[in-house]
């Protein structure tokens, strides 16, 4: 399933060509992967008469990376903030219990 971050630099990729982004909408397969649906792209833009430009597509693929490498990190920094305030709450129930008990 692709990310909206890969949706997005596929767009990029199609505007740099000058194409029509919403039918570009139309094109994508949210089931591929990012360079199965970057393949059906270029194809699309092929049969279009439309030039992929190879510096604009490095570029879309080189600020993909670096956005999904955020995005995971704050997914990521977010999940374990969960867990530790799970811990956390554990702990002080634990702690209030063995306090009652002594």
């Amino acid at each position: 399933m692709l990310h909206p971050l890969e949706v997005e630099a596929l767009k990029e990729v199609a505007s740099s060509a000058g194409a029509d982004v919403k039918r570009l909408e139309k094109i994508i397969d949210h089931r591929l992967s990012f360079d199965q649906n970057k393949r059906v792209v270029k194809d699309w833009l092929k049969a279009e008469g439309k030039a992929v430009d190879m510096r604009s597509e490095m570029v879309a693929d080189k600020e993909l990376s670096e956005k999904m490498i955020g995005a995971l990190q704050t997914e990521l920094g977010e999940k374990e903030a969960i867990k530790y305030n799970q811990v956390i709450s554990k702990k002080a129930d634990i702690d209030a219990k063995i306090s009652a008990m002594q």
